[in-house]
């Protein structure tokens, strides 16, 4: 993990070896004395984050912010495809030090899964929607064939419909339960944001 401290005056203290490693483009400006401000606009100019001049003022006073009151961890994208995460906090002595952690392949495995979670949302209202319409059709076919309404049917070809209509209901039910589940995931993922 990389370690970067900063004294109460935001002075570069002291910083480790892996943390030069996932900050290649400012690593020969990390010696102490140098501001976090400093850094930053240094990181901002060398690296061209983010790519519009206009949002880097924004962002460096939105980092310094954080550095400054810092409320726990957060995920910072470094570069293409690389992501760490900065947990940082003030020590009794005015202090800050920070942790610095690649969670690149997490976020990777997290982008995948939820990637793959909406192709399978998206195939299985798909299929359910597929499914319901020539249902709904087969169903009623059925139901009115047994209605009498038709004219009359008896024997085996009664009870091959009566099954046929039976399977038709379960599997129409199946289909209103899928629809169903995807709903309440739905539901249950934007109730956790």
């Amino acid at each position: 993990e990389g370690f970067i401290a900063f004294d109460e005056k935001e002075r570069l203290v002291t910083v480790n070896s892996k943390f030069l490693e996932y900050h290649p483009e400012i690593a020969d400006l990390l010696i102490p004395g140098k501001t976090i401000e400093e850094l930053l606009r240094h990181w901002v100019a060398r690296h061209q984050h983010p790519e519009q001049v206009e949002e880097r003022g924004a962002w460096i006073a939105k980092r310094l912010a954080r550095f400054r009151n810092p409320t726990g961890a957060f995920i910072l994208e470094v570069s293409d495809n690389f992501w760490l995460k900065v947990t940082e906090s003030r020590t009794p002595h005015g202090y800050t030090v920070g942790i610095w952690t690649d969670v690149t392949a997490e976020k990777r495995a997290l982008d995948a899964a939820k990637a793959a979670d909406r192709e399978k949302t998206e195939f299985l209202n798909n299929v359910s929607h597929e499914l319901r319409t020539p249902l709904t059709s087969l169903k009623g076919g059925l139901a009115l064939a047994l209605s009498g309404k038709l004219g009359e049917i008896k024997g085996p070809l009664r009870s091959s419909l009566d099954i046929a209509h039976r399977n038709g209901v379960r599997l129409s039910r199946l289909v209103d339960n899928i629809l169903l589940v995807q709903k309440l995931e739905v539901q249950a993922l934007s109730l956790e944001w």
